[in-house]
């Protein structure tokens, strides 16, 4: 079986999907489509996992994601000119291809947040038709599938909204890679600080954290650790 179908994204393990094809008999990925219990086996996030298995191994040029970015930016925008956007992850650090689409959204007032990141969903979903399926919505992440158009594959995308004093770090975060975000954690913990994808705090001697430091650029979370600033596509470690 393709790997794909066990990621922790679709709730597939080695351990379930092997359950299921020797407690079901089944020997391919079709059989387990045609399988007359097939809704009742899996869950809604596993049926979109196997309805677009073979369109989600292929991995996205990136020509097409500065296409899917122009559409994001474009739509996000518009529905509020205070809203920013970014496309992170692998794209950002100039990867050829990438996997997936993240998305990280803030805007300055908190309160608007979650019904902005709904109002993106809605726009993207109803009014464009680039979002084809909603895996999950909640307040601040949604997961689905999008689709530039019909001549192409369907992609997973998440979109993910920050407040603007959470924002930065949050970039940095989910920028990457895994890599230098570890290599950060440590470096922080050895000068007494913790770093997340949320903020930067100072540890008191007793273990007590201060409040979230002032964070108005990436670049502030490598002077607060006394770091050389490394551009995106420098974080490749």
């Amino acid at each position: 079986m393709p790997s794909t179908i066990i990621t922790p994204l679709f709730a597939f393990t080695c351990a379930f999907v092997n359950k299921l094809v020797h407690q079901e008999k089944l020997k391919s990925i079709d059989e387990l489509r045609s399988h007359p219990k097939r809704d009742q086996l899996l869950n809604k996030t596993q049926q979109l996992g196997l309805k677009y298995l073979e369109e989600f191994e292929q991995k996205i040029p990136r020509d097409e994601m500065k296409q899917m970015e122009t559409i994001l930016l474009r739509e996000i925008t518009a529905i509020d000119n205070q809203l920013r956007a970014e496309i992170v992850g692998s794209y950002r650090r100039g990867a050829t291809a990438s996997s997936d689409i993240d998305v990280l959204v803030t805007h300055p007032t908190v309160a608007k947040l979650p019904s902005l990141l709904h109002k993106i969903v809605e726009t993207l979903t109803k009014q464009f038709h680039f979002v084809t399926d909603t895996i999950s919505i909640g307040d601040s992440k949604f997961m689905g599938v999008c689709q530039i158009d019909t001549s192409k594959l369907h992609r997973r995308i998440d979109i993910r909204v920050f407040p603007s004093e959470q924002y930065y770090c949050a970039l940095l975060y989910f920028t990457g890679n895994d890599q230098l975000n570890r290599h950060m954690r440590i470096v922080a913990q050895e000068q007494g600080y913790k770093l997340n994808e949320y903020s930067i705090q100072k540890v008191g001697s007793t273990g007590t954290l201060s409040k979230p430091l002032p964070v108005t650029s990436e670049r502030d979370i490598f002077d607060y650790l006394q770091m050389d600033y490394k551009e995106p596509h420098e974080r490749n470690m």
